[in-house]
């Protein structure tokens, strides 16, 4: 059976995997994302020799400067300068006879916050009729038209109303096709890319009826990039491909090699700027015969934007955040710096001075005016953020089953609070959480509390812009299932709540903190995989099939980036393939250039046996098995800083 006919045949007898976790804004981030709103107590803080009390989370404040104590009345504190900038340590007993807060104003923070500088204010859902997972999106601004593609072929939106789109269109080719590239081109033509099955062109005059007037087959095409007059797609092959836009149809003008492993590309001034993996960032010339003039340092990113007023060029790179260039000479980009955002940023949008970026977890917003941008503010997704399009302090998102309007009420930079846990498992009474304010102002950690158990948490109460720490927790009880709740001075997440447990949760399959169930399997170089012969190094599983769209920035990201850091301290990475033939995953892994083993499954009894109660079938998942040989970490989604926080809490990794 040729590729294409047993892609067909498995693309239609697959389920459907649609991922179920969470619709919460403000609840409890569990690792399988459900959502909680209990209140929390009173606690105490003791600072230096002095006992004072820990603002739990009450609905009524007490006065700056002071505390409210066990006695429920504010107490002044002592050098609150000084202590509001030093560190805390909370004592936060378990009093069942406390009354518990019963609204939402739980663990209100000492600022207004009814509302969000940043807020989702409309979704247009895609998981049923029609059915669509969004990977890419482009705006139209002379018909005020948003173009969407991913699994389910090409759409169109009407956003004449920015914060209340409206789906004019939905085209499938057919139904196993996947783009996943999109490119506007002059006048009505609007191009799309698969990675399987090739180039299109669409004419889009109405838009609510669009029509495939071309198909060009392409195998492995990893990039697209149009201007007025070309169309380029860059191969997995190597090859970069000119095509002239004719009236009529596109012809191909101009053939060059040179690439390695290109990811991204745009177009800006008769050039090609080209994210190539290994090379760098290339410039081509397209003016006469293509040619690579320029390279610079860059490392794996997902998506180039351009702003030719500025003159800047944006690269998406992943954990390592937003890289800029200076394309002040458009022939010799100069990296400027890179501006770090938590998890893995994918994709980017310009719009004047605003530059906002998805990451999948979160949309940011960041002020593009200084050489190097400044975070503003940022707001969690209900999926998976993929890719944004900001016009005007609105910003439409690619999150995953859904189309997402997000509205910003203004633009001064405020702190953000993040923590890259989800929920904190006590490994003989102890964890360590880390805390960071990737945001431009200072943090000020306001209120703690917990509920149920007694807790020892110790930790900076303010975290300049950029910085970050470390709580430490520590009790002598048992039997804890409580939750860790900072009030803080970030307006977008005023109420933080993280679950704190010294006992598996029932929230997967093995439970976070059972023992991992044992397997073995045979990775593609014939080298039998056991888990228990791992014992005494932590293992990353990572469950993916070569037609997932967000598996391939997340593999690609850990062969990048995590395997070498972490691989070179002993930390195993098995990538576990479902669903394909051992021939699809070589011609997949040699594609992407993946060199930690790979361990086909094609019964799926491991991908079944690391199974999460919600949403069967999703991938990706990453599972992490401690030194122990205790599932020690879970996910549906790429987050590679939480994953490293994992790690680095392993005792393994501690002992070094």
């Amino acid at each position: 059976m040729a590729p294409r006919e047993r892609l067909v045949a498995r693309r239609r007898d697959r389920s459907r995997a649609r991922l179920t976790g969470s619709r919460c804004r403000r609840g409890v981030r569990y690792t399988r994302r459900m959502c909680s709103q209990r209140s929390l107590d009173v606690g105490v803080l003791a600072v230096g020799l002095g006992l004072l009390a820990l603002p739990g989370c009450r609905a009524d404040p007490c006065p700056t400067g002071s505390v409210r104590l066990s006695d429920d009345l504010c107490h002044l504190l002592p050098s609150f300068a000084h202590w509001s900038e030093g560190g805390i340590a909370a004592a936060i007993p378990s009093d069942d006879s406390a009354a518990p807060v019963a609204d939402d104003d739980a663990c209100t923070p000492d600022h207004p916050t009814a509302d969000d500088v940043i807020s989702m204010v409309h979704a247009v859902p895609l998981d049923e009729d029609p059915f669509a997972h969004v990977l890419d999106l482009q705006y139209r601004p002379h018909d005020t038209t948003l173009f969407a593609t991913g699994e389910g072929g090409l759409m169109a939106f009407d956003v004449a109303v920015p914060t209340a789109p409206v789906l004019q269109s939905h085209v499938v080719t057919d139904e196993t096709t996947r783009f996943h590239w999109l490119a506007l081109g002059s006048g009505a033509r609007v191009y799309t890319a698969s990675a399987d099955f090739g180039l299109y062109a669409w004419e889009t005059t109405d838009p609510s009826a669009p029509t495939l007037v071309q198909h060009l087959e392409s195998a492995s095409i990893r990039a697209l990039a149009v201007d007025q007059e070309h169309v380029v797609t860059a191969l997995n092959s190597g090859a970069l491909v000119v095509y002239r836009a004719e009236e009529s149809a596109l012809v191909e003008r101009a053939r060059m090699e040179g690439l390695q492993r290109p990811t991204a590309a745009v177009m800006a001034s008769e050039r090609v700027y080209v994210a190539d993996a290994e090379r760098g960032l290339l410039t081509v010339s397209t003016a006469d015969e293509p040619s690579i003039d320029h390279i610079a340092a860059l490392g794996l990113a997902t998506d180039l934007k351009v702003d030719e007023t500025t003159a800047r060029l944006y690269a998406a790179a992943g954990s390592e955040g937003v890289v800029v260039f200076d394309l002040s000479d458009p022939d010799a980009p100069v990296r400027i710096g890179a501006v770090h955002l938590p998890q893995s940023v994918r994709g980017l949008s310009v719009d004047g001075h605003d530059l906002w970026a998805a990451n999948q977890t979160s949309i940011w917003r960041l002020d593009a005016a200084p050489s190097l941008p400044i975070p503003l503010h940022r707001e969690r997704s209900e999926q998976l953020a993929m890719d944004v399009v900001g016009v005007d302090g609105v910003a439409w998102v690619a999150d995953w089953e859904q189309l997402a309007t997000m509205e910003a009420t203004a633009r001064a930079p405020v702190p953000v609070v993040d923590v890259s846990v989800g929920t904190v498992l006590l490994r003989e009474g102890r964890a360590s959480v880390p805390i960071s304010n990737p945001g431009s102002t200072p943090l000020q950690v306001e209120r703690m509390g917990a509920d149920e158990a007694a807790l020892v948490v110790t930790g900076p109460l303010k975290l300049a812009a950029g910085a970050s720490g470390t709580l430490e927790i520590t009790t002598t009880a048992t039997d804890i299932h409580t939750e860790l709740c900072l009030a803080t001075d970030d307006p977008d997440r005023p109420v933080l709540r993280v679950p704190v447990r010294d006992s598996p949760p029932e929230d997967t399959v093995p439970a976070l903190g059972e023992p991992a169930p044992d397997f073995e399997l045979v990775d593609l170089d014939g080298n039998p995989r056991r888990l228990s012969d791992a014992a005494g190094r932590p293992v990353v599983l990572m469950f993916f099939a070569t037609w997932c769209p967000a598996c391939v920035p997340e593999l690609t990201e850990v062969e990048a980036r995590l395997w070498p850091e972490w691989g070179a301290r002993g930390v195993e990475f098995w990538a576990i393939g479902s669903e394909n033939e051992v021939d699809d995953l070589e011609r997949f892994v040699e594609d992407l250039g993946l060199t930690f083993p790979i361990l086909p499954d094609p019964s799926q009894a491991v991908f079944t046996a690391f199974e999460l109660p919600e949403g069967p079938g999703l991938y990706p998942r990453e599972w992490l098995i401690d030194s122990t040989g205790h599932v020690a970490y879970v996910t549906n989604r790429f987050e590679p800083d939480a994953l490293a926080a994992a790690l680095a809490a392993d005792p393994a990794m501690a002992e070094e």
